[in-house]
């Protein structure tokens, strides 16, 4: 993975999720908020943040 990231929709991202198998759907508590990551082969595919003003941003990373 070289640190590339498009914007994705939040339907894009539950998609996703809701396929996850267990272990590769991850969340951490963050400064401004919960974050969740989707994780295959032990690389990051999806990632979900909260900025400083409380609103979700949803990432495909490559």
């Amino acid at each position: 993975m070289n640190g590339i990231k498009n914007v994705i929709s939040e339907q894009q991202f539950d998609r996703v999720a809701m396929a996850a198998e267990h272990g590769q759907l991850k969340q951490r508590n963050d400064e401004f908020g919960v974050s969740f990551s989707i994780w295959l082969n032990g690389h990051m595919m999806m990632s979900s943040t909260v900025d400083e003003n409380g609103d979700r941003h949803y990432w495909e990373h490559f």
